[in-house]
């Protein structure tokens, strides 16, 4: 599923100055200045507000040129130590937006940041301005130097993120929609927190999230007092500087994430590039390097081949951008392939119900067909051998451990249970249940390594075609000693099975009896494989 990371479009004057306004409110109400009292809060550049043009400001209220005011500057960083553990893309943050019926969601990302605001406090004579020293010495003697701020403020939703929901709306209500407008869809599943933001004059409109942040600790930087000041160089005016610093999360940037398939079509906003195969790179190893390679978080995504590893998620998917990464699998079966499924909602005489997406196959009306196992896009096909064989393990390769082959169905990421699907004779992939065009489907076709798990009958149906068994073989551990290959019983096509006996429980090459053993897995669904003192 892609996820967009988009930078909040402006901070600066909807998160960052609000809240030094409010928190210079409140220290004023703590040092004791009237709450009337002028604050000078130059801009980025450099200029100052007109006196008299605020909202709701009572006219008679002069501000001259030597009146009380408070001059201030900020200073704004970033907190190292807490970089590496912003919550980004792992849940932490509360969602903005969420829609669970078409999987979207909007959550903010916060950026810990350190805030010192430097003030300067301008008074009308020196005997005001020490006395205002003096109030803030015994409020520091009374262990009040270290103060609990509540901050508010608000952030804009990027522009991208509502150019994506509107597409998704769009397509949601182009199939098996809803009936809601854009407006009503937004509303009914937006935080209670948003609100439109606007100028002066009511125009430049944009959706925008309030937050107030509480309890956020505070402290002056200062011992005992600030310092005693000095005397402006005009009038009889008297500033006395000091600073204060506070840290609170400021929003930066938003997550968006949504599927691939809205209501059974696909986003054009998406990535086509195919996903980065570490294979396609030549590698110089040192012996150390070699040995970390295994544990490279590439190869849990994207799978690699090569050597006797069994990492899982090898194999195909379809399209070949399509981001499925399932939450479970059938375990101990390796991914052959996946395919996204869009479904033919006007299946006709000459249409089809559904099919891996790009492909289409003669079906009949009102089928609950989804795919067809040996016609796959790209070109990809099955020999005629080994379609013979697949055909005969149809029946039970919907089953878990029945069959050396596993054919699974998943709705959005979930596996299903055994019983939603079922396979038929000329390989079509069938629902058991009338296919919601709403949902997101997906096939997952797999392979066993593991043969122990498997049925009686799934393993005397495999020896029994011992030219399949070889290929399955060949391809699951290449490089697997000459003792414990399996060999036919003379020239026929069955497989003997003291052969049999020594890849699943015994020889040279594998550890602990033959058969590749995965239990010892790491967090990133690798396994330790031990090297004898022979090899």
């Amino acid at each position: 599923m892609p996820k967009l990371i988009l930078a909040v479009p402006e901070t600066y004057d909807s998160v960052t100055r609000p809240i030094i306004y409010d928190v210079t409110r409140q220290l004023f109400s703590w040092t004791g200045l009237p709450a009337d009292t002028p604050i000078l809060y130059p801009s980025a550049h450099g200029t100052v507000q007109q006196p008299g043009s605020e909202r709701l400001q009572e006219p008679l209220n002069a501000e001259l040129a030597f009146s009380d005011q408070v001059s201030v500057e900020v200073d704004e960083t970033v907190e190292q130590d807490r970089i590496l553990s912003t919550a980004v893309l792992y849940p932490d943050n509360l969602f903005i937006f969420r829609d669970p019926r078409v999987e979207t969601i909007l959550k903010p990302v916060y950026s810990s940041t350190e805030i010192t605001i430097n003030l300067k406090f301008r008074s009308v004579d020196e005997v005001k301005a020490k006395r205002w020293r003096e109030q803030m010495r015994v409020r520091v003697s009374q262990l009040r130097d270290v103060l609990l701020i509540n901050i508010r403020y608000a952030y804009q939703i990027p522009p991208a993120a509502l150019l994506t929901l509107r597409e998704i709306h769009r397509l949601m209500e182009n199939v098996a929609g809803y009936g809601d407008s854009f407006g009503q869809w937004f509303n009914q599943h937006v935080s209670p927190a948003a609100t439109i933001e606007s100028n002066l004059a009511g125009e430049q409109t944009q959706v925008a999230f309030t937050e107030h942040q509480m309890r956020i600790v505070g402290m002056w930087d200062f011992e005992g007092a600030p310092e005693i000041g000095s005397k402006e160089d005009e009038g009889d005016t008297w500033s006395i500087g000091v600073a204060f610093k506070f840290r609170y999360d400021k929003p930066v940037a938003v997550v968006m994430d949504y599927p691939q398939m809205i209501h059974n079509q696909v986003i054009r906003l998406r990535d086509d590039t195919p996903p980065f195969n570490p294979n396609q790179v030549r590698k110089h190893w040192s012996l150390s390097a070699y040995l970390f390679e295994h544990f490279n978080k590439a190869r849990a995504l994207e799978g690699m081949r090569g050597g006797p590893e069994i990492i899982g998620n090898e194999g195909l998917c379809f399209p070949p951008w399509d981001e499925f990464l399932p939450k479970c699998t059938a375990p101990w079966y390796i991914r052959t392939f996946s395919a996204m499924i869009e479904l033919d909602l006007g299946a006709g005489h000459d249409g089809c119900h559904g099919g891996a997406h790009g492909d289409v196959h003669d079906v009949t009306p009102g089928s609950r067909r989804l795919m067809a196992l040996d016609r796959l896009p790209g070109g990809y096909a099955m020999n005629e051998r080994m379609r013979a064989f697949v055909v005969g393990e149809a029946p039970y390769m919907t089953k878990l451990f029945y069959s050396v082959f596993s054919c699974n169905l998943y709705l959005s990421n979930d596996i299903q249970p055994d019983g939603s699907i079922l396979v038929d004779q000329d390989l079509n992939v069938m629902a058991t249940f009338e296919p919601n065009p709403r949902a997101r489907f997906h096939v997952w076709f797999g392979l066993c390594y593991n043969w122990r798990f498997l049925s009686p009958a799934a393993m005397a149906r495999l020896m029994e075609n011992f030219d399949i068994l070889r290929s399955i073989v060949n391809g699951l551990w290449p490089d697997l000693p000459a003792c414990c290959q399996p060999h036919a019983i003379g020239s026929s096509n069955q497989t003997s099975s003291a052969s049999m006996a020594c890849l699943m429980n015994g020889g040279a090459g594998l550890s602990d009896g033959g058969m590749l053993d995965t239990g010892m897995k790491t967090v990133e669904t690798f396994y330790v494989q031990s090297i004898s003192e022979d090899a």
